[in-house]
């Protein structure tokens, strides 16, 4: 027998989908005349001069990129049909999507993906989404508006000289479009047997000379997958999230709030250890964030750029009760020092705090802690004969709660053979983020990349 309660919050998500579309401006985004160019379409040297800023922490092409990288376009993104960002990321090549559930993915890089991977770090607009709970990423509620995205980019390999902890065997950065290039009204609006109903609106506009600003909300009712037998399993799940974003010349603020809720199914084991016990509940989970960047030009000085944000979350599923809050202070200096170095340095502190109510199946003590990473990194790209060789040389080095001061090297060199080959190199050292534990856990989990030399033609 349909429950209810469940019906109704079906009938509600499309109903407040539909009202958003008749409130919503027809009007077509800013740009929209002329759509970008089709990436199958473009030739080989075109694709190599597509700009990231996640490998070194500046703009570059990916021709002179010295590692492995995956760059998806936003309106790439759109055609693949993708409903989630860990869907998006079948696409990358070296990236694990499995989808345990409905609504529980493991996603990993370099393999062992599991729903507790823990040596990936994820960032959304320069926002980190790993919970410290256990250093990894709970997908479902990581979600943006796809349509809103400008690329995600995917490193392969340790990057924690520049990332810091967790960017062990990869780091994913999905950066969204500017709201510059959001002008104007969007909505959409469905509804089927698995997506039961779903709509989304966005709006924006320029508020100012020089000042843009939009503001989206999104929500969805998915159904469940299928049990052994062959019947609905009570893994669906429904959520409603907002955000803003707005930019200036030389600063961003941008924030979001969601609300939702998962059906979940697990076993548990009993006092007899041949019988096995099936539970059936749901996690209810919600949350919010607030970020402010501020990128001031210095000239002959370089470029500075700070950053901070606040996040809040919490999560209640049977296996605990999280409520976690996170303040995160970044601060970043790049200028050039000669005709032959670009150099990069930059400190930051996070300060997370988080109370967690144990449940029947596990349980933390103390319930209540605070933990602390201090981090400090610089960087040299040096041009050692010209652009054709390049070498790369960072170090981080950082403080935590449990294992105390760790260092984290990083060298890279790059070979531009010719104008269409280059070859590169690395060897690296990264960190990956302690867990939360009871303090009779002691340890270190670090890994050494082995060196990789890559040939790259085109």
């Amino acid at each position: 027998m349909a429950d209810p309660h469940r019906s109704w919050a079906r009938r509600r998500v499309v109903l407040w989908a539909m009202a958003l579309c008749l409130l919503s401006s027809p009007r077509p985004a800013r740009g929209s005349e002329a759509l970008p160019e089709d990436l199958t379409e473009l030739p080989l040297e075109r694709l190599m001069e597509i700009r990231v800023t996640t490998a070194a922490r500046k703009p570059q092409s990916l021709a002179e990129t010295a590692g492995p990288v995956t760059v998806i376009r936003g309106e790439d993104l759109v055609r693949t049909g993708a409903t989630t960002l860990a869907e998006a990321l079948r696409m990358v090549p070296g990236v694990h999507v499995g989808r345990i559930n409905a609504n529980t993915w493991a996603l990993s890089v370099r393999g062992f993906d599991g729903r507790w991977a823990n040596k990936l770090l994820v960032m959304i607009d320069g926002r980190t989404v790993y919970s410290p709970l256990f250093s990894g990423v709970f997908w479902d509620a990581q979600d943006v508006l796809l349509e809103d995205v400008e690329r995600i980019e995917v490193i392969r390999g340790p990057g924690a000289a520049m990332w810091g902890a967790n960017a062990v065997n990869g780091v994913i950065n999905v950066i969204t479009k500017r709201a510059a290039d959001t002008v104007g009204g969007y909505a959409e609006v469905g509804g089927g047997a698995e997506e039961r109903g779903f709509g989304a609106v966005r709006y924006g506009a320029e508020l100012a000379p020089g000042v843009f600003a939009r503001w989206w909300a999104k929500g969805f009712d998915r159904d469940g997958g299928s049990d052994p037998e062959g019947g609905e399993a009570p893994d669906d799940w429904s959520q409603v999230r907002s955000g803003l974003r707005m930019d200036g010349s030389a600063w961003t603020l941008l924030g979001g709030l969601y609300r939702g809720r998962s059906g979940l199914v697990y076993t548990v084991a009993t006092e007899d250890p041949d019988i096995l016990e099936t539970w059936t509940d749901e996690a209810r989970l919600w949350g919010g964030h607030l970020l402010g960047r501020w990128t001031p030009n210095l000239g002959a000085w370089g470029r500075l750029q700070a950053q901070a944000y606040y996040d809040r979350s919490s999560r209640d599923d049977p296996i605990a009760r999280e409520d976690r809050e996170v303040w995160d202070l970044d601060l970043q200096h790049r200028f050039s020092l000669g005709p032959r170095h670009d150099l990069v340095w930059g400190v930051g502190v996070r300060l997370s705090r988080d109370r967690i109510d144990g449940t029947r199946v596990i349980r933390f003590e103390p319930s209540r802690r605070t933990d602390r990473l201090w981090s400090a990194f610089v960087q040299d790209d040096i041009a050692v004969v010209g652009d054709r060789v390049r070498l790369l040389v960072g170090l981080r080095g950082e403080h935590n709660s449990y294992t105390g001061f760790e260092w984290q090297p990083d060298a890279r060199m790059l070979w531009r053979v010719t104008p269409r080959h280059s070859l590169w190199a690395a060897v690296s050292r990264a960190v990956r983020t302690e867990p939360r534990r009871m303090p009779c856990w002691r340890g270190r989990s670090w890994a050494w990349g082995t060196l990789r030399i890559r040939f790259r033609s085109w």
